[in-house]
C-alpha cells in the first residue's frame, strides 16, 4: 500500500538507494562527493560516489532539501514546527496535523 502523502519520503529513499546502487558498479573514474549540514539537531553528512559532479551535487541537494522539509515538520528545536505546536498546546487545545506527521505518529505508536 502506498500513501500519496509520503511522496517526499519515497523521493529521498529513491535518491539514496539510486546513489548506493550506482556506487556498486565500481566505476574507477567515480569521485567522492561529500557535503555536510547541521540539521535536526545533528551534523548530517552525505557521501555520493559518482563521476558526474553535477549529478552528485544535485542528488545531495535534493537529499538535504527533503531532510529540511521533515525537520520543519518534526523538530522540537523549531518553535513553529508541527511537533512544537503540539507540545505547546498539550492539555490545552487541539492542533491540526498534516497527513505526513499524522502517519509518522501513528507508525511510531504502532512500533512502540
Amino acid at each position: 500500500m502506498t500513501l500519496p502523502h509520503l511522496r517526499g519520503f519515497r523521493l529521498l529513499s529513491f535518491i539514496l538507494i539510486s546513489c548506493l546502487l550506482f556506487t556498486a558498479c565500481g566505476d574507477p573514474n567515480a569521485l567522492n562527493h561529500r557535503r555536510s549540514q547541521f540539521l535536526m539537531g545533528t551534523l548530517v553528512k552525505i557521501f555520493v560516489i559518482e563521476k558526474d559532479e553535477k549529478l552528485a551535487i544535485t542528488a545531495i541537494q535534493e537529499a538535504f532539501r527533503e531532510i529540511r522539509r521533515l525537520e520543519k515538520l518534526m523538530s522540537i528545536l523549531i518553535p513553529d514546527s508541527e511537533i512544537s505546536k503540539i507540545n505547546q498546546a498539550a492539555g490545552k487545545n487541539r492542533v491540526p496535523l498534516s497527513k505526513v506527521l499524522l502517519t509518522v505518529l501513528q507508525r511510531s505508536l504502532f512500533w512502540s
